[in-house]
């Protein structure tokens, strides 16, 4: 699971505020919390459990990466 990381974005610019390990989201939650209180906009980016069970799995990265694309465009599909 070291690979997993949690994104705070600025949800107009997209921009990577915070990026740390999936095991810290502590961390990214409390920097997100701060930044709401100066009313910027933002999005958490954090890995779905499929993410996390397959990490847990060790596979390569390109097996993770095609995961990700397959899972995204299941949600996508929906929209």
């Amino acid at each position: 699971m070291d690979n997993l990381t949690i994104k705070v974005k600025d949800e107009t610019t997209n921009e990577i505020l915070f990026e740390c390990g999936a095991n810290e989201a502590s961390k990214a939650f409390k920097f997100a919390t701060e930044m709401e209180k100066y009313n910027i906009q933002i999005r958490i980016e954090a890995p779905n459990s499929l993410e996390t069970l397959f990490s847990s799995l060790t596979p390569s990265s390109e097996d993770t990466d095609k995961l990700s694309n397959e899972i995204y465009n299941e949600l996508d599909s929906h929209n």
